[in-house]
């Protein structure tokens, strides 16, 4: 399954509102096999190999959305990256975004509303260590889904 059936949701230009059920699923056994693919997903979201953009608010913000406890923290130390590299400076904005979020929650929690949720680290899918792996990935996905719905 993977997340191809995310695409409806993280590509750019998408309408879908929330990720689907499914979506949800793959999206754990996804992180489950591997916590470094989501981290690659979001670094490589503008490979022009992958055929479209990936809307990156909303490919960080799946793991909260379904309900999945996952963090993008270590994501710069996953993918080898200088915390103070540039392209780590996506994934340090999520995380200083989430804490003040969750800092909020949890004192909402206190006054008897909703409670926080903790987050434990998470990243990705049999990538392995080769990040163009993940475009490949989801750009096969997404050929054969486009090609089950022509079918």
């Amino acid at each position: 399954m993977g997340l191809a059936t995310c695409l409806t949701f993280v590509q750019d230009k998408a309408t879908a509102r929330a990720p689907t059920p499914d979506c949800c699923a793959g999206l754990k056994q996804v992180v489950a096999a591997s916590k470094k693919c989501m981290c690659v997903l979001v670094k490589d979201r503008d490979e022009p190999a992958l055929g479209f953009k990936i809307n990156v608010t909303r490919a960080m913000d799946l793991p909260s959305l379904c309900n999945y406890p996952a963090t993008f923290s270590d994501c710069p130390k996953m993918l080898g990256m200088s915390p103070d590299a540039p392209e780590a400076e996506i994934f340090k904005e999520y995380a200083r975004k989430h804490e003040s979020e969750n800092g909020a929650a949890a004192a909402t929690g206190a006054a008897g509303g909703k409670s926080a949720t903790s987050s434990s680290p998470a990243g990705g899918a049999g990538a392995g260590s080769k990040p163009g792996a993940v475009v490949v990935y989801l750009a096969s996905s997404a050929l054969v889904a486009f090609v089950s719905v022509l079918a």
